[in-house]
């Protein structure tokens, strides 16, 4: 529980660093548009004017239409982290061997949550609150990383292993104060069975019997959570964290010998993932998960009768996982 409480004192830190990043310009992908203003259209009051460009009209050594020069300009304005550019001037061919001359100004128009919220400077299609509210449904593998108590005998090892590795199901809900910062709830299920013929030697001689385990893991708590939205304001990297409650639940049995352990304890929620836009509202996400968590004792119930049962330290039953998470992402 150290490593947990070291990570969830690290979060203010993580969170701090990711709201106080600057609202620089980024260079925009090699297939991004560039948008054009020509010379008469307006440009956005919020519009960043980071370079401007001269393509002369002897640039190109055979006559060229302006769509060839105008291409030639949005690369020269793409290199230099723009993704839009404004027309300033427009020389025209005049003579054989010439091309079109421009010169324009390399602007950058920064994402909708960095743009003012002022009607009268905001451009209409482009001012939109940023989505508030984020509900993502998750499902995928998980594997836990605990390690094989030494008391489980070696001929059970595999047994072991292959019961640590399980499916889970999640839901997820945040509402967003600020563009990248929000706070929400998570919920996850684990679930991972195994069974297999084993043989147990008693007083009638030796015996053939299955053996099964059913094993249910549950987290439910609150989260912090950041989003850092690429320069499209289409697809976004998520960060959170949370802390709560983490139950734990295996159904064994034995033959006809079955037995009940159960217990809770805190646990810690990391997730890192990215959210790939489909809409304005809609996205599909991928996510890794790390769930930190150790029972210190438990409840052993078989029949009608429980006990409870008090572990030492190195016999902690570790619930910690990994979980990899494919999902949809509703924003709102």
């Amino acid at each position: 529980m150290q490593k947990a409480r070291r990570l969830f004192f690290l979060l203010p830190v993580l969170l701090g660093v990711c709201a106080a990043l600057p609202a620089v310009a980024q260079a925009p992908a090699a297939n991004q548009a560039i948008q054009v203003y020509s010379i008469v259209e307006a440009v956005p009051d919020w519009a960043r004017v980071i370079d401007t460009l001269t393509i002369s009209n002897t640039a190109f050594k055979d006559y060229c239409s302006y769509e060839v020069v105008l291409e030639h300009a949005r690369v020269v304005a793409r290199k230099a982290g723009g993704n839009a550019i404004k027309i300033l001037q427009h020389e025209r061919p005049e003579l054989p061997g010439t091309c079109h001359g421009l010169v324009a100004a390399v602007l950058y128009l920064p994402p909708y949550h960095e743009r003012p919220r002022d009607p009268a400077l905001a451009d209409p299609d482009y001012d939109i609150p940023y989505p508030a509210l984020r509900i993502a449904l998750d499902a995928g593998w998980s594997t836990r990383t605990g390690k094989i108590s030494g008391a489980v005998p070696p001929e059970f090892h595999d047994y072991i292993k292959k019961l640590k590795r399980g499916f889970h199901l999640g839901l997820d809900a945040a509402y967003y104060t600020e563009s990248q910062v929000g706070f929400g709830l998570k919920y996850r299920f684990y679930n991972a069975s195994n069974s297999e013929q084993v043989y147990v030697s008693g007083a009638g001689g030796t015996s053939q019997m299955e053996l099964s385990d059913q094993i249910f893991i549950n987290f439910l708590g609150p989260t912090v959570n950041t989003r850092l939205w690429d320069s499209d304001d289409k697809n976004a990297l998520y960060m959170g964290m949370g802390l709560g409650y983490l139950g734990y639940r295996n159904n064994s049995s034995l033959g006809t010998y079955k037995a009940n352990y159960s217990g809770s304890t805190v646990g810690l929620s990391c997730d890192l993932g990215y959210d790939f836009g489909l809409d304005r509202n809609n996205a599909f996400g991928i996510q890794v998960s790390y769930t930190i968590g150790a029972l210190t004792r438990y409840k052993e119930t078989i029949g009608n009768t429980s006990r409870l049962v008090e572990l030492e330290k190195d016999k902690y039953e570790d619930l910690s996982r990994i979980d990899l998470t494919i999902g949809m992402r509703f924003n709102k």
